[in-house]
């Protein structure tokens, strides 16, 4: 299993930002990302 960091993740998905949320999974929300 290849792990990304929280930075990595963050920049992805603009700080978690809402414009990029898709929804909400059985694990948490769900996040549209530019990798």
């Amino acid at each position: 299993m290849k792990y990304i960091s929280l930075q990595v993740l963050r920049a992805a998905t603009s700080n978690f930002s809402i414009d990029n949320k898709l929804g909400e999974g059985g694990f948490g929300e769900v996040f549209k990302n530019g990798m």
